[in-house]
C-alpha cells in the first residue's frame, strides 16, 4: 500500500496551474500549496466541453506528478458557457 502525505506546509498541495484564481481560492481556504505550472498542449482534446476539461485536469496533474515528490495533486481546468 502506497503512504499518502496529510497536507501541510511541509508536504503542501501541488497546484498544476499557474492560475491566479485558483492559487486565491487556496489561500482562502487556508490550504498549504506549491504551484507547479503544468504547461498543457490544448491538441487532441475531446470537443465536448466537460470531457474536454476533465482531459486537461487530468492531464495536468499527471504532467507535474513526475516532478514532484508523493505530494497530493490538483489538476483543474474551467468550462466557460455563454
Amino acid at each position: 500500500m502506497k503512504k499518502t502525505h496529510r497536507i501541510s506546509p511541509e508536504t503542501p498541495l501541488i497546484l498544476a496551474s499557474a492560475s491566479p484564481r485558483r492559487r486565491e481560492l487556496l489561500v482562502q481556504a487556508g490550504i498549504p500549496f506549491r504551484p507547479v505550472a503544468s504547461r498543457v498542449s490544448e491538441e487532441d482534446m475531446p470537443r465536448d466541453p466537460a470531457r474536454g476539461s476533465l482531459f486537461l485536469a487530468e492531464k495536468k496533474a499527471r504532467r507535474v506528478s513526475g516532478r514532484t515528490g508523493p505530494f497530493w495533486i490538483v489538476g483543474a481546468d474551467t468550462v466557460v458557457v455563454a
